[in-house]
């Protein structure tokens, strides 16, 4: 696991499990997701994100107990 920020190309996905970006293909739980609340589902985005360890430390809710594979949490620091 890293620290490091990254820039990257990604698709935003939405549902009732959170909200995902498709980062060269793979599925990251954007654990700020608050951030991307302008863009819908489908939109590509540039964005700045770290990888981390959990979203314990974020705001983070269930809304459903669907399961949704995804390889890794993120928080995202710059969108565009």
């Amino acid at each position: 696991m890293s620290c490091k920020k990254e820039s990257k190309t990604a698709v935003l996905h939405r549902n009732c499990t959170g909200t995902y970006l498709e980062i060269d293909d793979k599925m990251s739980r954007v654990c700020n997701f608050e951030l991307l609340e302008s863009y819908e589902q489908g939109d590509e985005v540039e964005v700045e994100y770290k990888k981390i360890k959990s979203c314990s430390a974020y705001n983070w809710t269930i809304v459903c107990s669907l399961f949704f594979p995804y390889d890794q949490d993120i928080a995202v620091s710059s969108v565009k």
